[in-house]
């Protein structure tokens, strides 16, 4: 064989070995232990404005496999990190997932549960096992005397909370995995005015306290 035609060849062999050396992984690997950079932007519009940057506290992003089980959560609780383009990293071996975020949950005031359980319930998920439709997201309550009835009541303002998801991406070596998240505001501000209320200084008006309760149509 003429040495040019050999140089020839060996070009040709270093091209693919090299291709295959970028994606950190050789063909005699389980490509399942190859990382894929999957890359996260976060968008929440109001009022027409892009104000992510400002308004998002902080961010829990889960992971769930094409099974719905939990893969895992990552955070960031730094909200400087989001006042420019604020992109969050996850390495995950290729395969198929979705993804949820909850801005805000490092609330105190927030806590994960299950649907169906009591107020009391703390879920601790656990990879491979807990499903996406066991996780909830619940405000902690206070148990205290309004008269004589023990009740549940949140008697605080809680912080903004925001949730964002995404359908079920297939992720592989090499390609651009990039997903957008666009968030929306899951909190608003009630203003309660009361009428006719007797003058607390008469004795129909002559009260120590009131109660009220607001409850939506799921009972929450």
């Amino acid at each position: 064989m003429k040495m040019k035609n050999f140089k020839k060849i060996v070009r040709m062999l270093l091209v693919p070995v090299l291709c295959a050396g970028m994606t950190a992984c050789n063909f005699t690997e389980d490509t399942t232990e190859c990382q894929v950079n999957m890359q996260l932007t976060f968008r929440f519009t109001k009022d027409g404005q892009e104000q992510f940057g400002t308004q998002v506290p902080s961010l829990s992003v889960f992971v769930f496999d094409e099974e719905d089980k939990f893969v895992g959560r990552w955070d960031e609780n730094d909200s400087t990190m989001f006042r420019t383009e604020y992109t969050m990293s996850l390495p995950l071996p290729p395969g198929k997932y979705s993804f949820v975020a909850w801005g805000g949950l490092s609330d105190p005031n927030y806590y994960l549960s299950t649907p169906g359980q009591g107020h009391s319930h703390v879920l601790t998920p656990v990879v491979g096992e807990t499903t996406i439709g066991d996780f909830a997201v619940r405000i902690a309550r206070t148990t205290r005397n309004s008269f004589t009835e023990q009740r549940n009541v949140v008697d605080h303002v809680p912080g903004a909370l925001f949730f964002g998801h995404t359908g079920q991406r297939t992720l592989e070596v090499g390609d651009d995995n990039e997903v957008v998240i666009n968030l929306m505001k899951h909190t608003q501000r009630i203003n309660l005015t009361i009428i006719g209320m007797p003058d607390a200084t008469t004795r129909a008006g002559n009260y120590d306290h009131m109660d009220i309760t607001l409850s939506s149509a799921n009972g929450s």
